[in-house]
């Protein structure tokens, strides 16, 4: 095969989808592996790769592996011919320095002027799930110069977290001893070389110490009275990873770095809440940042501020605290700072236009609940939680589904600021916005408007949609393969936006577990499969005889079943179309409340047409692994949920590559997109008149499948009543 024995590390913004260049290396006998290493023996560079952590590893540190684009791999399968460019060759260059040893970094010792690599001499600590895996990112932060510590010791210089681990022993202890703490992308800018130089910051728990001493002194002896009844009730919630306990008092969020959480509220008058994120990003002047305006009352009345905060996104930036002595000069100074920011009035914001230049308006949902997790704290009594009625198995699923720490990991991964957009906070509006800019760039990008028509759209969703790059300059979307990832990202949006809808929790007497809340609301019923039963094995076989042969990096392993029925969802299903057959569906664990609670959905019409092969539908497959992709697990996150569905497919509309098409043509009811390799006919079983396609997978001989475009077969319908949901199967991925 002609990429028999070479690895390729992928770079930049493919021209063609990701996971189909993966493929065609895959089947031509070659390996894609995420980091460069000295086993690595070609770069696969996308048009904006260049500038890329990975290519400057491979140009840099390792002069054997060779650059190469999409189009020269395709030559190289062609000609059969291991190509690919060599790096022009450098002139002898002067020894690199000698690596500064953990000893020369205690006393601030430098062996060479210059560092030859961007982390050189540094001692670095992890803590937090990543989105590499620990085992890239030890290799990455090595091969970039820096040593590794196991724990927070003198030695170490810099903690790099993820989103999970701001709360960790180890970032405390970074904390307190004045280690600088990076988030991933600081550290990705810092290897980049686009991070401006860091000065240790002041720990963010001393911070709010430190604003928080005037308001504590003012409460003087009345600090330790019983609060009066007439107080606003409490509640806490987070806001997301690495950030603070809030406290909640009415429908308003004091921010916490105010120091006025414990001796204030949010002033509200009526439906007006005086509480305002405004967002702001302009790429062109790497400019990404946020501004906070609050009108505070004091609990005990009698005197107001307001309070600003703004920064860079993912920084606590500066603040100012502004005392009025009546309430109609802190409304007025609310109203003139939000004017001053937005060029649009307070009163009028209803209507907001944004004004190039200017702040946007966040649409938050300030509902009466706080979208906390539906866990034990949700009610100020110390009653006992009562016991869950569900069956073990079912807690298990539900548990899984409703884990809110899971889809705040999930938001962060997709570099959403979760602190503007936490979980309970999410809007409608503000989704359906960021489906529209995306719908002009792809136009934009079908028309070949100029740079600066990408550059100023991407800033506009990156304003709607707030985003944390840390240091690093927004990335301009200009590539159908970044706008696709954003569309992965406002879905993902739209199902936590249903999923805080139904985990809101109201205060009051406990009187059912929270997971059987969780469950009830979910309004779908689930019953564990008999494990022993010809049922469970023949989904199991389905499951083992379905693997392609190009997803070779994890092996899928079954750890339960349950029948699933969603509430109405029967009597809107329309068996007499015909072809009823039962089919895969992968989803992220973080949309499993909204695709349970809602059904399986077809785009709005706001999203761009961008990467629907077919049409806006519903899209199935016979493949497992076809399906398993997106569930976009990972080594260490591995457990993954799984749908099949009965879908009445009626009479199929075949093709052999991508057609796009708002619904079947006339006389068809799906689309059936006719992959290289699917499970043999023969295989076939009936389930209570549903076809399983649970034979072995094969290689088709046809003709026209050979020389298609799809290696697994896909299956599209375009209304929701084709589709009734069967079975939700928790999987194992295991990873080679």
């Amino acid at each position: 095969m002609a990429l028999a024995g070479m690895k390729f590390v992928l770079t930049g913004t493919m021209e063609e989808l990701r996971a189909k260049v993966e493929s065609l290396i895959k089947a031509n006998g070659g390996a894609v592996v995420g980091g460069v290493s000295k086993n690595v023996t070609h770069l696969l560079y996308g048009p904006d790769g260049k500038g890329t952590t990975k290519y400057i590893q491979a140009t840099e540190h390792f002069d054997h592996i060779k650059l190469v684009t999409l189009s020269e791999v395709k030559e190289m399968i062609d000609s059969g011919s291991g190509g690919g460019k060599r790096k022009a060759a450098k002139p002898p260059a002067a020894e690199p320095p000698a690596k500064v040893s953990r000893t020369d970094s205690k006393k601030g010792k430098k062996a060479a002027p210059a560092k030859a690599k961007p982390l050189e001499g540094e001692v670095i600590c992890q803590t937090g799930t990543f989105s590499k895996t620990r085992a890239e990112m030890v290799e990455l932060i090595e091969d970039n110069g820096a040593t590794i510590a196991n724990t927070v010791t003198k030695a170490c210089t810099l903690l790099a977290y993820a989103p999970d681990g701001k709360n960790s022993s180890k970032y405390h202890q970074a904390a307190g001893k004045g280690v600088k703490c990076v988030t991933e992308q600081e550290l990705m800018a810092m290897i980049d070389g686009s991070a401006a130089p860091v000065a240790k910051e002041e720990p963010e728990q001393e911070k709010a110490a430190a604003r928080a001493k005037p308001a504590a002194a003012a409460k003087s002896d009345a600090a330790v009275k019983p609060e009066p009844e007439a107080e606003p009730a409490k509640s806490t919630a987070k806001s997301g990873p690495g950030t603070q306990k809030m406290t909640k008092k009415g429908r308003g969020v004091v921010d916490v770095h105010s120091g006025m959480a414990e001796t204030a509220h949010i002033f509200e008058e009526g439906n007006d809440v005086y509480q305002v994120t405004l967002n702001q990003t302009n790429i062109g002047q790497n400019n990404n940042k946020f501004y906070i305006i609050q009108l505070l009352e004091a609990d005990a009345g009698g005197k107001w501020w307001v309070w600003t905060r703004w920064a860079r996104v993912g920084q606590v930036g500066q603040s100012k605290l502004e005392p009025f002595g009546n309430l109609m000069g802190a409304k007025a100074g609310f109203g003139s700072k939000f004017f001053d920011k937005t060029r649009n009035n307070w009163g009028n914001r209803d209507k907001f236009v944004k004004v190039p230049g200017k702040y946007m308006l966040m649409d938050m949902d300030y509902g009466d609940d706080d979208g906390a997790e539906a866990e034990a704290s949700t009610s100020s009594s110390s009653a006992p939680i009562p016991e869950s009625k569900l069956p073990l198995r079912v807690q298990d699923i539900v548990k899984l589904v409703s884990d809110t720490k899971m889809m705040t990991k999930a938001m962060a991964e997709l570099e959403v600021d979760v602190k503007k957009m936490p979980i309970g906070k999410i809007s409608k509006q503000q989704i359906k916005r960021g489906y529209k800019v995306l719908t002009r760039l792809a136009d934009a990008i079908k028309t070949k408007k100029s740079n600066s028509e990408f550059v100023a759209l991407s800033s506009e969703f990156y304003t709607i949609i707030p985003h944390d790059f840390g240091m690093r300059t927004p990335p301009v979307i200009n590539q159908e393969s970044a706008i696709l990832k954003k569309m992965e990202l406002l879905d993902t949006l739209a199902d936590l936006e249903i999923a805080s809808k139904l985990l809101g929790v109201a205060g009051g007497q406990v009187t059912e577990n929270p997971i059987d809340s969780a469950y009830n609301k979910l309004k779908c019923e689930m019953v564990p499969l008999d494990k022993s039963s010809a049922e469970y094995k023949l989904l199991c076989e389905y499951v083992a005889n379905t693997h392609g042969k190009t997803h070779t990096n994890y092996k899928l392993e079954v750890e339960d079943i349950l029948e699933i029925k969603r509430e109405g969802e029967a009597q809107r299903f329309e068996p007499s179309i015909g072809n009823r057959h039962l089919l895969w569906h992968g989803s992220r664990l973080s949309n499993f409340m909204g695709i349970i609670s809602q059904g399986l959905r077809i785009a709005p019409p706001e999203a761009p047409v961008t990467g629907y092969m077919f049409g806006k539908g519903v899209y199935f497959a016979d493949m497992v692994t076809k399906s398993a992709n997106y569930c976009h697990t990972n080594r260490i996150n591995n457990t993954g949920l799984m749908l099949l569905a009965d879908v009445a497919l009626g009479t199929t509309y075949s093709l052999t590559g991508a057609k796009y098409m708002e619904k079947a043509p006339s006389g068809y009811q799906s689309t059936y997109g006719q992959g290289k390799m699917m499970p043999n006919p023969a295989g076939n079983k009936d389930l209570d008149g549903v076809t399983v396609p649970a034979g072995k997978a094969y290689d088709c001989t046809e003709p026209e499948r050979t020389s298609g475009h799809l290696l697994y077969n896909e299956f599209i319908v375009y209304d929701v009543s084709q589709i009734n949901l069967r079975y939700m199967l928790k999987m194992k991925f295991n990873y080679k």
